[in-house]
């Protein structure tokens, strides 16, 4: 039985509640997918309908419509490219469960395309394989609908084959046509070859493919105007893998799954652990490679804002409340996981999860040395002086700083193209003292960076890695970051007879350390203007 309209808005309305977006979390959403105004929604209706036949022209008539169906990129459709593994194991409550979160997240603007994964098998015969393919693409299509969505089955015609790769999507518009009226396409990983016959691809291939079709293009690609005009009406921006083994396994988690990761740092490091048979778990690591390795080849040829998810079937089918939250519609609306990847992994407050969000995201640079300069070396002075003043809003004294910091310097760790850094120095307790401490000097996320992107945690995790054993840092007691410095220090001290909070973290930091930590708080020079 189809749901009805008025508990299907209810059922939403719960889970936007549940999911808790901050005031800049929503404001962050709603200016990403606002709705077109009447007349703006009027055009690009029209837009649509010459797009459809643009697509459907031969090649040699399409080249003229290009420039009557340019597509306000603020109003492209939002796409969301699924992979859904061991349909045919799952209960109709999670099939069910998956299909309402599908729903639900085309309410909230982001139409998903599914590719079905049935972990059928490819050795026999194509005739039996294609039947049970078709009845399973068939039960997801039937229960989006009782969920209250549209949904089209595309069985076959969509990907093309040579020299068994598949390399090209030979009808886009079979695509297209149902995303542009609002239907959830459900695809089964078939395609022809060379000689119109037709083989079954694995669903990751699948995914590849259709990533590249909606990917970003430039006159260069050399690419057809039908596949270039696909990426010019649709962004897609997020990758989903639901999968029952669920997120990434993590060593430091104890097997539970990573939280955050940043292909551009870790993913050589993640595939080598993958690689190796722990605990008798060789089969489900492949899996999980494989699901790693799609995730990769997907968002290095997106842009940026875009990011992953891979989650299992009970978490996507979560009731979408405070207390049971559904992961795929808390990051939709906040761009986030469901909490911070630099927490404290043995913190007893610390939730532990199988959901991992994944992003192309930074490359992480960690300087390090006894030449180390800000002035001398490969560092840029003159943007990370504008990082760290737009970072904190205020004006550096740079004289004094360097003259400060020059010479003492233990690290400094740069995000990206600028978009944070971390300056990390050695103190010593005592005047005349040998004992260094590492000590947090400044932590800058660029203001357009802040609460997106998980710049911060990257860096932070960064830094506890870099400095394992002990490192010490201050902030103001008013300062409105202190409750995410509480979260991930080991011990906090507020200096009496000073308006400064001490936090210090670390395997061998510890509260016998204290009045050494406090000395070094007390002695470090201020380096603003102002």
């Amino acid at each position: 039985m189809q749901r009805q309209p008025s508990e299907v808005g209810y059922d939403l309305l719960l889970t936007i509640l549940g999911s808790s977006p901050t005031k800049r979390d929503a404001k962050a959403y709603l200016d990403r997918f606002k709705p077109a105004s009447p007349e703006a929604q009027a055009v690009q209706e029209r837009k649509k309908a010459a797009f459809l036949d643009h697509l459907f022209k031969f090649p040699d008539q399409q080249e003229d419509a290009s420039a009557e169906i340019q597509f306000d990129t603020s109003q492209r459709i939002h796409v969301a490219l699924v992979k859904l593994r061991g349909v045919q194991k799952l209960s109709e409550e999670e099939l069910l469960g998956v299909a309402r979160t599908v729903v639900k997240l085309e309410q909230l603007g982001l139409v998903s395309t599914i590719v079905v994964d049935a972990d059928l098998d490819q050795t026999g015969d194509i005739l039996t394989w294609k039947q049970n393919m078709f009845t399973t693409v068939d039960r997801v299509v039937q229960a989006i609908e009782e969920e209250g969505g549209r949904a089209r089955p595309l069985w076959n015609g969509l990907f093309g084959q040579s020299h068994r790769q598949v390399n090209n999507i030979i009808s886009p518009f079979l695509l297209v046509a149902p995303l542009n009226r609002g239907h959830i396409p459900v695809i089964a990983p078939v395609a022809y070859d060379e000689d119109s016959c037709l083989h079954a691809i694995s669903a990751d291939e699948a995914m590849v493919a259709l990533a590249k079709v909606f990917a970003p293009k430039s006159p260069s690609d050399g690419l057809s105007n039908l596949i270039n005009d696909v990426s010019s009406a649709f962004l897609l921006d997020k990758i989903i893998i639901i999968d029952p083994l669920g997120g990434i396994p993590s060593e430091e988690r104890k097997g539970r799954s990573h939280v955050f990761i940043n292909l551009q740092q870790e993913y050589e490091d993640i595939k080598a652990q993958l690689m190796v048979d722990r605990r008798g778990k060789r089969q489900q690591n492949a899996i999980h490679l494989r699901n790693l390795q799609t995730v990769h080849a997907c968002l290095a040829q997106l842009p940026s804002t875009s990011s992953a998810l891979i989650t299992t079937p009970s978490y996507t089918g979560a009731k979408g409340t405070a207390n049971d939250p559904d992961p795929l519609i808390h990051n939709l609306l906040t761009d986030k996981p469901s909490f911070s990847s630099s927490l404290p992994v043995a913190g007893l407050r610390t939730p532990t999860t199988d959901t991992t969000i994944v992003r192309y995201g930074l490359p992480i640079a960690i300087h390090a040395g006894p030449q180390l300069s800000l002035v001398n070396g490969n560092i840029d002075l003159n943007r990370m002086i504008h990082l760290i003043e737009d970072s904190f809003r205020r004006k550096l004294d740079v004289e004094r700083y360097l003259k400060r910091v020059e010479g003492n310097l233990a690290a400094i760790i740069i995000a990206g193209d600028y978009e944070g850094a971390a300056i990390i120095t050695w103190e010593n307790a005592l005047k005349d003292g040998d004992d260094e401490i590492a000590y947090l000097d400044k932590f800058a996320v660029l203001q357009k960076s802040q609460g997106a992107g998980g710049v911060a945690d990257v860096m932070f995790k960064s830094m506890l890695y870099t400095f394992p054993d002990e490192i010490i840092w201050r902030s103001r007691k008013n300062n409105p970051v202190n409750k995410w410095y509480f979260e991930r220090a080991k011990g906090t001290y507020k200096l009496p007879e000073s308006n400064w909070c001490l936090f210090y973290t670390g395997e061998n930091a510890g509260v016998d350390r204290l009045q050494d930590y406090m000395n070094v708080a007390r002695k470090v020079e201020g380096s603003w203007a102002d």
